[in-house]
Order: C-alpha cells, then structure tokens, then sequence
C-alpha cells in the first residue's frame, strides 16, 4: 500500500492544480478510487480503510512533516 502511495504522490506532480488561498505545501496527493461498481461494499469498505489506514501510518505523516513546510 505504500509503494502504491509513493508511486501516487510522485504522479501528483504531473497535474496542474490551483493553489487554494497560495499555501504551499510539499504534498500534493490524489487518490484513485475505484468506481466502477466493480466491488462490493465489503471491498469498497477495506479499500476505505486502506487509505485511512495508510494516511495514519507514521511513516507518512514523518514523510510530510519532513518536507521544507511540514504540510
């Protein structure tokens, strides 16, 4: 899950996005969800749990913190 993340944050980069109130940040992440209706409500449940799951890994929050803004 969090090569998965990696690999997201690093495409991030490759989309323009306007900058709400000028803050600058040194994380911009998209998350790709599924929305096929390919999957259950089960595994729509773990895929939520996944990303609150990896948003609350210390490893990630460090690795924002540890940017030049700490956001």
């Amino acid at each position: 899950m969090l090569t998965t993340l990696a690999v997201l944050m690093s495409l991030s980069g490759l989309v323009p996005i306007a900058q709400a109130g000028g803050s600058e940040v040194d994380v911009t992440l998209v998350l790709a969800v599924d929305t096929s209706r390919s999957m259950d409500f089960e595994e729509i449940g773990i895929q939520r749990e996944g990303y609150v799951e990896a948003l609350k890994h210390k490893e990630f929050i460090d690795a924002v913190k540890g940017g030049l803004t700490g956001r």
